[in-house]
């Protein structure tokens, strides 16, 4: 797969703050060469730049926890 034009987020803190934005993200899964850590894939354009770049100057949600396949 060409992963060009997608944007893949490992962390829970950002996926909230993505979903908080009113971005959807195209597809979830785990990898499994990261840890099992669940992932979320996004379709990039201008407004998942902008909220990511808010998002890299102020990460303004705390979350408590990571999903990983071992709690499944």
């Amino acid at each position: 797969m060409n992963n060009e034009g997608y944007y893949f987020s490992y962390s829970f803190n950002q996926f909230k703050h993505l979903e908080r934005a009113g971005i959807k993200y195209i597809a979830t899964g785990f990898a499994i060469s990261n840890g099992n850590h669940q992932f979320w894939m996004y379709k990039r354009n201008d407004q998942l730049d902008k909220v990511l770049k808010e998002y890299k100057q102020n990460p303004s949600f705390t979350p408590t926890y990571q999903k990983s396949l071992h709690d499944i």
